[in-house]
């Protein structure tokens, strides 16, 4: 609410300009980039922001001193010299400190990276001497590099297969030599790295006696052609993207002996070490009921979606059937190959893509999510038996420490409002839960290994992230980061307001309201719905605002944003309402909300838009289909139009497959009612998306055509799914368009 004072103060203060959002960046933030703690639990490693005059440098916060300090100099990273003549500085893409602290693995940042290239270098830092030492010559992409536990031996990916290096000898081999454009080891294709959120397709034992390693093979999933035009003769980009009901990778999960591969590199030998295959992807859905092991595999059927070793050396993994209503726990013994199912979960929709598991102090037990009871609470698997550690009517999101001392495990959720993210505290007894972040906020955090401390990042909806350290009992200790920024003086900055309303069928649902710094309630506003609208996503959470946002309100816009049915962090059954239907009732909500909006007497309502971006932009052309005259103006940027265009894993956790799910296909489907837009249409996208492919704008905007719709579209070339290379153009001719429209 405006004050006489704040009244009194903005005519001194200047409005929100887009130099200053996309020139000056007054709203950027700067944190801590990558951190992580030191085995020794007393400080935390991460990478400053690079400069244009300084590259990214490592650097550590220690909890003894409060201080940080540079771990690697700027003029102890010079890899070379430029044309020009300058030093040419290491970029650090990214860093693992050897298990001893000593040493630091350093990736090099490529020049532009495409999906799969990875890094051109590998780089050993030795903290004590101050020492850059490159490691591989070859100039090819490498992924996934790390430490053995021994710390003599590091193992990476290059060009699709498994590779070892002895750190003392430089001596190379390879473990796998399946490696081509279809085949991949140790590390993923696309639609896993998007869908499953996987990258990492391989890992050390924790004794160090054997790699387990996931091999892809993508030879039967089809090929799309991305159209490029910075090419003379054009020539597609080819892409392996399996769309809804396409056939899918197939996975196997194998495990390679160290000391054979240790053998071969003394040896110098051009062997490749022998792969043990544990398990595959392929079965059928009669065989994934088995209780107590798996059988011989037939048909690609399943995603084998988390990957473990567990303490005592043997193999943990998690698997889903294509369907993706039920999850298997299947512990795999690294030694015989022998196979169980420890525990099994079903769900009537589709099961929540899990996390890594927790593993405890006791043999084989472990702590999972689960929302079988409404809410996503945390349970203990052990000795055949599923105890519930946490309950109540709020979702749990994310396991971040645990403290076996005290049997204590720490977690974040959502125990008082879907819009706050606080850190908690649980007895793995069965207890009460705290609450260690009592205020309102997003909170963050990072505990170290022993959990006597963690970082915690907080940010609002009006306030910069900033982080702090804290005891593990929650007590402040320090401020580690800050964020000043100082940009925003004297500037007219608009502040957001939460609000709630119930819809006709009598739910409530959360928003958040950004009203113009001048705010006056005796006048009319236009307003601009921002909406994203996906299965488990938030809008509403108290992110710290976009300086976009910020321009719009300088310019007499209200900006809303409403959580509807199907987002996260309010249980089970209104996250997954829209199982089989997608956008039925995400467009209902969205069109009460703006119809709640224009019986507010401060809202202009023939002067209500809308836009999103990705699912956010088929949510938008949704609304704007079938909400009538409701909407004067949407903007719909990278959407999809219709769900057969999108790729099988996300598409049939919610919908089945097309042969399974007909009408639903047909009626979440855009291009089935292109004929009944009446607003004002701008439509963005670019013809590189690797994601939502730009099939889906051509064939929505030849509808309107044939329906002789007018609406305005604007094409990127080779841009992908983020427009990254145009910000300023899209903001730019987004607001130009809402300017002339709204």
């Amino acid at each position: 609410m405006n004050t006489p004072i704040l009244a009194e103060m903005l005519p001194s203060l200047s409005p929100v300009t887009f130099d200053d959002v996309f020139e000056q960046e007054i709203f950027k933030t700067l944190a801590l980039d990558s951190p992580v703690w030191h085995n020794d639990c007393l400080s935390v490693a991460y990478l400053t922001s690079k400069t244009e005059t300084t590259p990214a440098l490592l650097a550590e916060y220690r909890i003894e001193t409060r201080a940080h300090s540079i771990l690697t100099p700027v003029e102890t990273l010079q890899i070379g010299v430029n044309e020009d003549g300058t030093p040419d500085t290491l970029a650090i893409s990214g860093f693992q400190f050897s298990p001893d602290g000593k040493t630091v693995l350093i990736a090099r940042t490529p020049q532009r990276r495409n999906f799969g290239e990875g890094d051109p270098a590998l780089y050993l830092y030795h903290l004590e001497e101050k020492r850059l030492e490159r490691l591989t010559q070859e100039e090819a992409p490498y992924l996934n590099a790390k430490f053995s536990p021994e710390e003599n031996v590091i193992g990476y990916v290059k060009k699709n297969d498994l590779y070892l290096m002895n750190l003392e000898t430089k001596r190379e081999i390879r473990l796998t030599d399946t490696g081509c454009t279809t085949r991949y080891n140790g590390r993923f294709g696309w639609v896993y790295e998007e869908e499953i959120e996987v990258s990492d397709g391989w890992s050390w034992s924790p004794d160090g006696t054997k790699i387990a390693y996931l091999s892809i093979d993508e030879s039967k999933v089809s090929l799309v052609f991305l159209p490029q035009f910075d090419d003379l003769h054009q020539t597609p980009l080819p892409q392996r993207y399996p769309k809804a009901g396409d056939p899918n990778p197939i996975l196997k999960l194998g495990v390679i002996n160290v000391a054979e591969a240790v053998e071969i590199m003394e040896t110098e030998s051009v062997a490749i070490p022998v792969t043990r295959w544990l398990l595959d992807s392929e079965t059928n859905e009669n065989e994934l009921e088995s209780e107590n092991s798996l059988p011989e595999m037939t048909s690609s059927s399943s995603y084998l979606a988390r990957m473990q070793w567990t303490p005592d050396n043997h193999l943990l993994v998690q698997r889903i059937p294509r369907l993706q209503n039920r999850l298997q726990f299947v512990h795999i013994n690294s030694e015989t190959g022998d196979t169980q199912i420890l525990h099994k979960e079903l769900s009537e929709t589709w099961v929540d893509l899990p996390s890594e598991v927790t593993f405890t102090e006791s043999t084989g037990a472990f702590l999972f999510l689960s929302d079988k009871d409404g809410y996503r609470q945390i349970y203990h698997f052990q000795n055949g038996e599923v105890m519930k550690v946490t309950s109540g009517d709020y979702d749990v999101v994310q396991i971040v420490g645990t403290d076996f001392r005290e049997g204590q495990v720490y977690f974040t959720a959502y125990p008082q409002d879907s819009r706050d993210l606080q850190v908690c505290r649980a007895s793995l007894v069965p207890g009460e839960a705290r609450t260690l972040t009592p205020s309102r906020g997003l909170y963050t955090p990072l505990f170290n290994n022993n959990a006597s401390h963690f970082l915690l990042t907080k940010a609002t909806r009006n306030s910069p992230p900033f982080t702090a350290l804290h005891r593990g009992n929650g007590d402040y200790f320090a401020l580690v980061h800050g964020n000043e920024m100082a940009g925003l003086k004297g500037k007219q900055i608009a502040e957001w307001e939460r609000f709630e309303f119930r819809t006709g069928d009598g739910r409530t649902l959360y928003g958040q309201m950004l009203k113009p710094a001048d705010f006056n309630p005796e006048k009319r506003y236009p307003v601009l719905l921002s909406v994203y609208g996906g299965p488990n996503s938030q809008v509403t959470q108290e992110r710290y605002t976009s300086g976009y946002e910020q321009w719009l309100a300088s310019g007499g816009y209200l900006v809303v944003q409403v959580d509807g049915r199907g987002s996260g962090g309010r249980g089970r059954d209104f996250r997954k309402g829209v199982y089989l239907k997608l956008g039925e009732q995400e467009a209902i909500d969205q069109i009460e909300a703006a119809t709640w909006l224009s019986t507010l007497p401060y809202i202009d309502e023939m002067r209500i838009g809308i836009w999103g971006w990705s699912y956010g932009g088929y949510l938008t052309l949704l609304c704007l289909l079938r909400g009538g005259d409701l909407f004067r103006a949407g903007i719909a940027v990278a959407p999809v139009t219709d769900w057969t265009f999108y790729d099988s894993i996300y598409t049939e956790r919610f919908m089945r497959t097309p042969d399974e799910n007909p009408e639903g296909y047909k009626n979440s489907s855009l291009l089935n009612e292109a004929e009944n837009l009446s607003s004002a249409l701008l439509m963005m996208h670019g013809t590189g998306d690797d994601n939502v492919h730009y099939q889906n704008l051509s064939e929505f905007a030849l509808r309107l055509q044939k329906a002789n719709l007018p609406f305005e579209m604007m094409t990127y070339s080779g841009e992908k799914h983020g427009l990254s290379g145009v910000q300023k153009h899209v903001y730019s001719t987004m607001h130009d368009f809402l300017l002339s429209n709204l």
